[in-house]
């Protein structure tokens, strides 16, 4: 941990002197009390405590592109229109869920000439299996 404190050096502005904001001994008596004031805190459980892992999600459960994933395991997207390789894709927990793609007539001329563009769109996506990124599911 490294900390700096500063109060001002009494510099000049321009033509006029600005003083320091505190004295050196309220510089000091601050400085201090905030690094006395610091304290390390558990990171883990207590000693003897119990470890048990959160509660999985159900399978089934459903969520959309917008979100964060919920729970890590294998996923499948629901939205059949959505062009989407693969289909079904292992997502860690906190991952953001991806879109889809959605292939529409490009504009103008090159629509015309048949002619397509993928644009992201919002897809639902279902947890199936709580498989781990290693078994290769």
């Amino acid at each position: 941990i490294s900390l700096e404190f500063m109060t001002g050096d009494g510099r000049k502005t321009g033509e006029r002197y600005v003083p320091p904001s505190l004295t050196d001994e309220q510089a000091i008596r601050l400085f201090d009390t905030i690094v006395n004031s610091i304290r390390l805190r558990p990171t883990g459980p207590g000693k003897g405590a119990a470890v048990t892992p959160p509660p999985r999600l159900p399978l089934g459960t459903q969520v959309t592109s917008r979100t964060l994933c919920p729970e890590s395991g294998l996923w499948q997207c629901l939205n059949e229109e959505a062009n989407l390789t693969p289909r079904r894709r292992f997502i860690p927990r906190g991952a953001p869920m991806p879109y889809g793609l959605a292939s529409r007539p490009a504009p103008g001329l090159k629509g015309l000439l048949g002619r397509t563009e993928e644009t992201p769109v919002e897809v639902t996506w279902q947890l199936v299996d709580y498989g781990d990124k290693e078994s290769g599911v």
